[in-house]
């Protein structure tokens, strides 16, 4: 997400699932640290600058096409983030009950 309060308040609804957790401030910086190592799971904001949710989808799945994807938004665009690639989408203003829960649910059909 690109304000750090909600970047903050998402990291500590998923502490409890017991996965080490990574920041990035926007789309480039999380490039970077996903071709620098392994992740079980991607959770952007639709709004990812300097690049969009769609491309930032589109260049996870080309460095690692078994990474799960969730993006939280408020726009639109279902669609076509699935169809790039995204697991799932969550709206604005994040229910962080559901956050919480979705994660647990991809994180456990990784293992």
């Amino acid at each position: 997400d690109d304000k750090h309060t909600i970047r903050f308040l998402i990291s500590e609804v998923l502490k409890p699932l017991g996965h080490e957790i990574d920041i990035a401030e926007n789309g480039e910086i999380a490039l970077q640290k996903i071709s620098e190592r392994s992740y079980d799971l991607v959770i952007a904001d639709y709004l990812i600058f300097p690049i969009t949710s769609l491309e930032l989808v589109e260049r996870i799945k080309t460095i690692n096409p078994d990474l799960p994807v969730l993006i939280t938004n408020t726009n639109g665009g279902e669609k076509e983030l699935r169809e790039k690639g995204a697991i799932a989408c969550i709206k604005k203003p994040i229910n962080f009950s559901q956050l919480f829960l979705l994660s647990k649910v991809i994180l456990n059909n990784k293992l």
